[in-house]
């Protein structure tokens, strides 16, 4: 992982930080069945925010339980080394973690060509 991998998912882990308490679901985090239930909760959001994309345009807010999740699936990779987790699917995490985020920055800049569209 490079440093701005990390950075990306440094920003997702302290956003969480700052909306939630986080001492509770660090300690909920056991197996990798939990980073999995993370990711998913990750993409469905995601999944969530592109449907809603094509009929409305988003708001902040709208990106709120997107970046929260995001957040969530940051702290479970932070906590995966001491988990003991394979190196392979640790490294799958990443790659879903970085592809959600390209996603989400993609689904971003559509919606502000929307906006520059509107007040064109």
């Amino acid at each position: 992982m490079n440093k701005s991998d990390r950075l990306i998912i440094n920003e997702y882990k302290n956003y969480f930080i700052r909306k939630t308490s986080t001492a509770t679901i660090y300690m909920d985090i056991k197996t990798i069945n939990d980073i999995k239930s993370y990711e998913y909760f990750a993409v469905s959001s995601l999944e969530d925010l592109e449907e809603l994309s094509t009929e409305y345009k988003l708001y902040d807010s709208s990106y709120e339980e997107f970046r929260i999740a995001m957040g969530k699936f940051a702290l479970g990779l932070s906590k995966s080394y001491k988990l003991g987790i394979d190196i392979k699917d640790k490294e799958k995490f990443i790659d879903t973690f970085l592809n959600l985020n390209s996603r989400f920055e993609e689904l971003e800049r559509k919606n502000i060509m929307k906006d520059a569209y509107v007040w064109k």
